[in-house]
């Protein structure tokens, strides 16, 4: 199979795969080698990865990119599923570290408790709705391996996701000034606690794409 194979192709592959068939493909075509989004520029690629890395005090091996600007196309569930990566597309970040899974994870039990002792509160109906969505989206996915760092408000208090969010930002700006650099309309950040764990989630959003 290609590095990067079309969506019509790739779909008849993995709906006839097992766990480990879906595993094999996360490790080989998901988590190593240039993005689509960067197949014409990869040193861009690894300047961004990087220059990010540095932001954040992690090895660049850390980092990775899923979504769309890995493959070229989305592998949401359909109808989704095959769209092709434009500068309308996010940037999907992956960074393996246990040193930054377990600030999230501590940053959100902070911000669980600020909520619940209501020395935080939602500045509208809009945000109170949010928040308690990311509360509960920390719950179930924090004891499995992973969390979107968007999740915890860019609030002084919460430092780390301050920290992350104006590296995603920046990110996006410098590759907008950046000649022959993929143009995206945003970027976020999912932090995995081991590589297992991402492994087994992107697995298993693999099964949900193409079960019947």
């Amino acid at each position: 199979m290609d590095h990067h194979p079309d969506a019509d192709r790739l779909k008849e592959i993995l709906s006839q795969s097992s766990r480990r068939g879906r595993e094999i493909f996360v490790r080989l075509w998901l988590t190593e080698g240039i993005p689509f989004a960067f197949r014409k520029c990869p040193a861009i690629y690894e300047d961004l990865r990087g220059w990010l890395g540095s932001r954040l005090e992690i090895h660049p091996k850390e980092i990775s990119l899923l979504g769309s600007a890995r493959t070229g196309f989305s592998m949401a569930r359909p109808p989704e599923y095959g769209r092709d990566f434009s500068h309308y597309s996010d940037l999907d970040f992956a960074i393996v570290s246990l040193e930054l899974f377990n600030q999230f994870e501590e940053t959100f039990n902070e911000f669980e408790q600020d909520y619940l002792s209501t020395a935080i509160s939602p500045r509208h109906e809009r945000e109170r709705v949010f928040w308690g969505a990311n509360l509960e989206f920390g719950k179930r996915n924090l004891p499995v391996g992973f969390f979107d760092a968007d999740k915890i408000p860019y609030f002084d208090r919460y430092p780390i996701s301050q920290q992350v969010g104006q590296a995603m930002w920046v990110a996006v700006k410098k590759l907008e000034v950046t000649p022959k650099a993929p143009k995206v309309k945003k970027a976020s950040l999912r932090v995995y606690k081991n590589w297992q764990s991402l492994i087994e989630r992107v697995s298993l959003n693999l099964r949900w794409t193409f079960q019947n």
